[in-house]
This record gives structure tokens, C-alpha cells and sequence, in this order.
């Protein structure tokens, strides 16, 4: 899958619970840091039923339908992973599959209030997505090996982490970018934001808040924003230097808190330059289509 077709799993979810079907369930809004107090409460209500039911047959597992195959859970601790995940913006497609149906099977929620119980709980943050798309996509692991933070790309690993996962590839194959012109738009990157010494800001506890988006590979505008041949121009835009750079198409997962979500935008690539007017290497001033600013930030190839 391309990027967009990923995150389009995400806004397309299918949840089937006790007789019932549920299309088009989404889990798209942004969300980091600690989950709310459902998290646990689902996770308690969850060995509690696997507790009671192994008491009166001790074969018991729980089964549901994900992505049109019957899976069997015979433990709580195996759905453990796949159950918190979401509430802390880590979730792939299938974990949030899980935890909603899970969600319904156990009275948390019903299904016709399961899009209600999915706004108020789950979501994404910016790694969260990134490193879903990387591990589930790009590296073809199954959807039941949930990564822990230390496996670099994961969801949970931390921005500088996935960003230096990338330059390692790009600095054996030649394929680093210094410049807009050594973008190939056939192939997808990633941007990491960078601090004020142009280092990506890791994220996480004891960081500043860092961010990190992908590109959507064989979309792409040579002069950005320059479309209109009616001749349309936006004083404003111009004004930000938002017109007639190479531009890629972005998604990504960007707050506010609980706000916002999964996003696409152009995204302009210009050179930033120092104050003797010098480009920097490798570091980019990119206006973002979707919040109408600039941001600096580092570009790597994904392998």
C-alpha cells in the first residue's frame, strides 16, 4: 500500500461483534501521551472475562472476525499489546480493529455508538502513523507482531530513532538529500522536524515536541501551487514564499491535541539558507499546505 491507502484502513474499519457489522468505523483523530481511564478499564474488564470463562471451560478463547478471517485468543495477555495500543496513538488499522470489537463483545460500548467510543478514546500520533505504515507496509510484518518501542521503525520508537533507521539506508545507497534536486518522486520520504542546531527533535518524554510526516510517492508539482490557469493568486501565499517550489503531497498525523488527525496537504520544498544566504545541507524550509506555515525540517528516502 502507498501511504494514503494506508491511512485510508484507518477511516475504513469494519467491526464485526455480537451479530452485528459496523462499516466504516474511523480512527483518525491525533492523540498522544497517556490514554484515558478507559484504557485500563477495558483492559481489566477484558482478563476479568477471560478469567470467568476459563473457570468454566478451560479451552475457552475469544474469537473474532478480522479482515474477513476468524482469529482465536485463548489468554488476555495475547490481546494485550494489540487492546492499548490505540489509546496511546500507536495503533495499526487491525490493532484498532481489535480493540473496538473487543470494545463491543465486552459492554464497554454498543455498536451503535462504537464511531462515538473510537473519537472519545482512540487515535493516532505522528510516529504512531509513520511507524505503523513502515513496519506493517514497507517491512511486511504480520499484523499480530505488535513492535515494542526498542524495534526500530515501530510506532513507538521515537522520531530521531526512525529518522536515523532511514539515513543509514540512504547514506549506503547514495540516495541522501541534500538538496530539493536530489528528491525522486517516484519513492516515498519521511520528514523529521529539526531544533534551532538542525538536529530532529526526538519527541517524547524530556524532548521537545517533535514531528515526522511521509510523503505520497508519484505525487508531485514541479512549481507549487501554480495550477490556476485562470490565473488565481493568493496575496497571502505569496506573501509566506508558498508559490512555485517542487512540492510533494504529505499525510500525516498532526494536532492539536485530540483535534485534528490524519491530514493531506502539499507540502513546498525550499532550500533554507543561512545568514550568509548559503543553502544548508539537508535542511528545508517546507510550507505546509494544511496549516499555511513553514517548518524546518530534515528529508530521507524510506527503503
Amino acid at each position: 500500500m502507498t501511504p494514503v491507502e494506508y491511512a485510508e484502513r484507518y477511516r475504513n474499519l469494519t467491526i464485526h461483534a455480537s451479530g452485528q457489522t459496523q462499516n466504516n468505523v474511523r480512527v483518525e483523530i491525533y492523540r498522544i501521551g497517556k490514554p484515558d481511564d478507559e484504557q485500563q478499564r477495558l483492559w481489566q474488564t477484558l482478563r476479568e472475562h477471560f478469567r470467568k470463562e476459563q473457570q468454566k471451560n478451560a479451552r475457552y478463547s475469544l474469537t473474532m472476525r478480522l479482515n474477513g478471517s476468524e482469529e482465536r485468543f485463548d489468554s488476555a495477555t495475547k490481546l494485550v499489546k494489540h487492546v492499548t495500543a490505540p489509546f496511546w496513538g500507536k495503533g495499526s488499522p487491525d490493532d484498532c480493529q481489535i480493540t473496538l470489537t473487543v470494545a463491543v463483545l465486552l459492554g464497554r460500548t454498543t455498536m451503535a455508538r462504537v464511531q462515538t467510543y473510537a473519537r472519545n478514546h482512540l487515535g493516532l500520533d505522528c510516529n504512531g502513523f509513520v511507524g505503523n505504515f513502515i513496519w506493517h507496509e514497507r517491512l511486511q510484518y504480520p499484523w499480530f507482531l505488535r513492535p515494542d518501542a526498542k524495534d526500530v521503525p515501530a510506532p513507538a520508537a521515537n522520531i530521531e530513532s526512525i529518522y536515523r533507521w532511514a539515513y543509514g539506508y540512504a547514506k549506503t545507497t547514495g540516495t541522501l538529500v541534500n538538496r530539493a534536486e536530489d528528491i525522486n518522486p517516484e519513492r516515498p520520504y519521511i520528514m523529521a522536524l529539526v531544533d534551532d542546531k538542525f538536529k530532529v527533535i526526538p519527541g517524547g518524554p524530556g524532548s521537545r515536541t517533535g514531528h515526522i510526516v511521509i510523503t505520497q510517492p508519484k505525487r508531485f508539482m514541479a512549481k507549487s501551487f501554480t495550477w490556476d490557469s485562470m490565473g488565481f493568486y493568493d496575496l497571502g501565499m505569496a506573501q509566506k514564499n508558498a508559490y512555485g517550489h517542487p512540492a510533494l503531497w504529505l499525510i500525516e498525523s498532526t494536532g492539536p491535541e485530540m483535534l485534528v488527525g490524519l491530514q493531506e496537504s502539499w507540502y513546498a520544498i525550499r532550500g533554507l539558507r543561512n545568514q550568509n544566504k548559503e543553502l544548508v545541507p539537508g535542511v528545508f524550509d517546507v510550507y505546509r499546505g494544511n496549516k499555511g506555515s513553514a517548518w524546518r525540517c530534515r528529508i530521507v528516502p524510506l527503503p
